[in-house]
């Protein structure tokens, strides 16, 4: 009978990857061989030249609105005071309230199309709406959207404290205020290379394996 997944973790046979700070908690207390690895940010965004925008107060926000998960109300608010775009697949019960708020809405883009329009952006917005799941959610977006230097206001996730330093308040949009157009190049964005670099680096570190 085979052995499992944990019981090889356990014996340094095999090297469990994940991204989530409460999965690598659980697996640090059962005591399992893990790596725990940031999402990359996507090529695409790491190798276009952003620039500022179009210095009209456009926010954008990308990827797809899942009322469960995007506080569509919170969307609608920022759409009556800015310029708010959306790429990606919207609720259909989340269209017309969008709509009728002054938002224009994008159909899902490929990659290299999306950080075109993203680069006529002033800023860009992830409305995540509190609950169970953004608990523990911590969006690949989040370092796409870090990587454009753009500002990048949220709201509704429990992020570490080196991830939310590099964000925003949404709550300053909702108030009125205009965003921040400066571009930032400070900001250490993990890239495809830094993933793969840690996770070869500690298989070769482990034990050789005897059948």
């Amino acid at each position: 009978m085979e052995a499992s997944f944990e019981q090889e973790a356990r014996e340094d046979r095999v090297l469990l990857v994940t991204e989530n700070d409460q999965v690598a908690a659980d697996w640090c207390k059962a005591d399992l061989k893990y790596l725990q690895v940031t999402h990359p940010a996507d090529d695409e965004f790491v190798e276009h030249r952003w620039t500022r925008g179009s210095d009209q107060g456009t926010l954008g926000y990308f990827g797809t609105v899942r009322k469960e998960e995007i506080d569509i109300e919170k969307m609608v608010r920022l759409a009556q005071v800015h310029r708010l775009e959306i790429v990606g697949p919207v609720d259909d019960s989340a269209v017309e309230p969008l709509l009728r708020a002054g938002a224009t809405l994008h159909d899902l883009q490929p990659l290299d199309e999306l950080v075109k329009i993203m680069d006529t952006w002033d800023a860009i917005v992830l409305p995540y709406r509190e609950g169970p799941r953004t608990e523990t959610l911590v969006p690949a977006k989040i370092w796409n959207a870090l990587a454009t230097g753009k500002p990048v206001y949220y709201t509704g996730l429990a992020l570490p404290a080196s991830v939310t330093d590099m964000l925003k308040p949404l709550d300053e949009l909702l108030e009125g205020a205009k965003p921040e157009c400066e571009l930032s190049a400070d900001r250490p964005i993990p890239t495809a290379d830094d993933a793969w670099h840690h996770i070869s680096h500690a298989l070769q570190n482990m034990p050789p394996r005897h059948r």
